[in-house]
């Protein structure tokens, strides 16, 4: 009886395939070389794929799709917005050939469907040694690429002239409020040149490998919790330290709800800065070296304040001899001694986005 089962897969399978192999589909990736056009826009185009030319032709009925982080779909192909996109084309064997610039005859293809998978966007970047390097957008965002074609540095979660911070609702900060916060955090973001600088020098120095591993950066902004007062927010970043090794940054401030200014971390207690400093470092109490440390370089901005307590996470750079990153010393506040300390305006904490409860059947 399995032996019959295993048999039936098995045809099934290669029936499958079969079907496949006849109905001629082939997918293919590359970039679009020249658009070929008639009074209603691009009606064919030439891409080099694998390193050869092709033709491939458009109707009505081909399905044109974006992976782009943004921007419409149809129209920048239709309208050859774009010169050297990226395609992934599925097609079939086409009777007419199209010819290039030359007269040469290439293959073509009927196009069934295409996805757009990059396009250059903005003007090329000049590296401090005059390398020029250019930009594209993907599925993932921003790239940025050598002039030998390799991807130096991948960018997740950002289009051009935009960065992603949470837009709170209105009825917890006004407009205003969220328009200064916008800017603020556009202010503070990462340095894209900076990062592919870092790129380029480790890609030269390894010897321009092939198989070189693209930075990443990613940077996203996002409110946490909020009372009557103030709100938090909290900021998570990563960035290659390497092309082995990522660092991961996550810090945080506290926002006044009517001004959008930024409220002092020390203003949530009622001991003095200095009181809180000595009673965060007694913590570390087990670790001299990292006691020592906290007294004299604690940043507030490791401390996240989160529903039920507050958590600490110490980047790897902050620390000596390449000791980080290190997450610890919170605390609960049902802790008396911590809830004490802080400001009667502090507690409770409301989430700005909390999960609807579902109703009972």
């Amino acid at each position: 009886m399995k032996k019959r089962i295993l048999l039936s897969l098995l045809l099934a399978l290669c029936f499958a395939l079969l079907l496949t192999a006849c109905s001629g589909e082939k997918e293919m990736k590359g970039m679009i070389s020249e658009y070929l056009q008639n009074e209603n826009g691009v009606n064919a185009f030439l891409m080099e794929t694998n390193g050869e030319v092709i033709g491939v032709r458009l109707t009505d009925a081909s399905g044109i799709y974006s992976s782009l982080a943004s921007y419409p779909d149809e129209a920048i192909l239709r309208n050859a917005e774009y010169p050297d996109m990226e395609v992934t084309v599925t097609g079939e064997k086409a009777d007419e050939k199209l010819t290039t610039a030359d007269g040469t005859e290439v293959p073509t293809y009927m196009a069934k469907k295409i996805i757009i998978d990059s396009i250059p966007v903005g003007e090329p970047l000049t590296l401090k040694d005059g390398t020029t390097v250019n930009t594209r957008l993907n599925r993932e965002g921003l790239s940025y690429f050598a002039p030998d074609g390799m991807m130096l540095l991948q960018i997740y979660n950002q289009v051009p002239g935009e960065y992603f911070v949470d837009r709170v609702d209105v009825d917890i900060v006004s407009d205003e409020v969220q328009a200064k916060l916008y800017l603020r955090y556009q202010e503070q973001r990462f340095d894209d040149i900076e990062q592919t600088e870092r790129a380029w020098a480790e890609y030269c120095d390894l010897g321009k490998p092939k198989d070189f591993r693209a930075y990443v950066a990613r940077q996203v902004t996002s409110t946490s919790f909020y009372n009557d007062r103030v709100i938090f927010y909290y900021t998570d970043v990563t960035l290659s330290r390497n092309v082995h090794r990522y660092y991961y940054r996550y810090y945080n401030e506290i926002i006044d709800r009517e001004t959008g200014e930024q409220v002092s971390f020390w203003e949530l207690f009622k001991p003095s800065e200095s009181e809180m400093r000595e009673w965060i470092s007694k913590d570390y109490a087990w670790d001299p070296e990292l006691q020592s440390f906290m007294a004299e370089n604690f940043d507030p901005s490791w401390v996240h304040f989160g529903l039920e307590g507050v958590t600490l996470y110490i980047p790897w750079d902050a620390l000596p001899n390449d000791k980080g990153p290190v997450q610890g010393g919170g605390r609960y506040y049902t802790n008396e001694e911590f809830a004490a300390m802080l400001q009667d305006w502090v507690l409770p904490l409301q989430e700005t986005h909390p999960i609807p409860e579902l109703a009972d059947e």
